[in-house]
């Protein structure tokens, strides 16, 4: 049978969904900044590599003009290079962030499921320990009542008296 929940807010969320969602929240941030950052490097790298492109094209240029045309292309093959190497670094920087994250996720909650465990498993000890102390507050209480009863009885009734 269906039933209607509470929507779940920050207020009702369940502290154990709240953690997991900080991990993913902080993971992501990481992640779009280690992104930001590659991007930024990426950009500083390919505007470096076109100013020098093109001031070797300027010089050469000014010394021989039938040469225009070869270094147009070798620009071009050099730019072409370059966007293609980036591309392969920032999908590599990505895919090693992705299996990174992926696996500290795991890693946290392999830890969060031991501690239940390590948990659960000091709670059965307090209770084997509760028990045992029982049994031998019990033993004893009736050790000392048997005893008890053998002193009270061999004080007040004489030995070979039987009843």
């Amino acid at each position: 049978m269906l039933q209607w929940t509470e929507p779940e807010t920050v207020e009702n969320i369940h502290p154990e969904r709240r953690q997991s969602l900080v991990v993913v929240v902080v993971v992501v941030v990481v992640v779009v900044v280690v992104v930001v950052v590659v991007v930024v490097v990426v950009v500083v790298v390919v505007v470096v590599v076109v100013g020098v492109v093109v001031n070797v094209v300027v010089v050469i240029v000014e010394v021989n003009i039938s040469l225009v045309v070869v270094v147009v292309v070798v620009v071009v093959v050099v730019v072409v290079v370059v966007v293609v190497v980036v591309v392969v670094v920032v999908v590599v920087v990505v895919v090693v962030v992705v299996v990174v994250v992926g696996v500290v996720v795991n890693v946290v909650v392999v830890i969060v499921e031991v501690v239940k465990i390590v948990v659960v498993a000091a709670a059965a000890a307090a209770v084997v320990v509760e028990v045992v102390v029982v049994v031998v507050v019990v033993v004893v209480v009736t050790a000392v009542v048997v005893l008890t009863n053998f002193v009270l009885l061999s004080t007040f009734v004489p030995f070979g008296f039987e009843y």
